[in-house]
């Protein structure tokens, strides 16, 4: 019984990376790192235990983001897990204006050995998104958990590190 769920559980894998792939054939999955990786730090640190992020370049020449999330271990009274998280959903708000990345290219989602879940996503960026990160300071990001917005407003120095990426990668 627990190898039949073990083999379901890599065939639902291995189909959704397959089924990714043919969604985007242009894009090949092989991405150059054009940034340093970056922490962001912000307040309030509720669920969401630590924030990362570099600029990327996929081998077609197409910029985007990589951002990894680290939410923490949420336990509930019959202790189980319950944490769900939609890539798909996370936004970056610039002074009044909102980036809402959309479906993203690739993203990966699993549990650390803590019970952390950790988050990566991959997001292709248009030139639009791309001039809003160089012009503009990125004051919030909105992640969506367990189906309730989290706004965490960025500190002034990752701001400022946030833009100085976007001006010198893209």
């Amino acid at each position: 019984m627990h190898f039949q769920k073990w083999f379901l559980f890599l065939v639902c894998i291995i189909s959704s990376l397959f089924v990714r792939s043919q969604e985007l054939p242009s894009l090949d999955s092989v991405v150059s790192y054009s940034s340093n990786l970056g922490r962001v730090y912000y307040t309030p640190a509720v669920l969401v235990d630590n924030i990362s992020f570099s600029a990327i370049k996929f081998r077609n020449g197409q910029p985007g983001i990589w951002l990894r999330l680290m939410v923490e271990k949420v336990v509930t009274e019959k202790g189980r897990r319950n944490i769900d998280v939609n890539p798909d959903s996370i936004s970056l708000k610039l002074n009044n204006e909102v980036i809402a990345f959309g479906k993203s290219y690739r993203d990966s989602i699993y549990f650390s050995n803590k019970g952390d879940l950790l988050v990566n996503t991959f997001y292709l960026l248009n030139p639009t998104e791309i001039e809003f990160l160089k012009e503009k300071n990125v004051t919030d990001i909105i992640v969506t958990v367990n189906n309730k917005p989290v706004v965490l407003h960025i500190s002034k120095r990752s701001q400022k590190m946030i833009k100085e990426m976007a001006n010198n990668s893209y």
